[in-house]
């Protein structure tokens, strides 16, 4: 597999990764347990995420805000 990635700056690099798959040596439980493990960090990260947009959302909005007469806007 070849991951190329693009900087801020405008540069680029790019890497050759080699991936070898085979069986899982995990029990049922263990497989369990981890697709549970995996379902609540992707939940943690789509909380965060809404929270973030929630945020950032809110801060727009303070600043659109002008109260009273004769105040300046940002």
């Amino acid at each position: 597999m070849r991951v190329t990635a693009l900087a801020s700056d405008g540069s680029r690099g790019s890497v050759e990764l080699n991936l070898n798959f085979k069986l899982s040596s995990l029990s049922d439980r263990e497989l369990a347990r981890e697709l549970e493990r995996i379902r609540n960090r992707n939940r943690d990260l789509q909380l965060l995420i809404e929270r973030k947009r929630i945020d950032d959302f809110r801060n727009q909005q303070r600043r659109e805000i002008i109260i009273g007469p004769g105040a300046e806007a940002e």
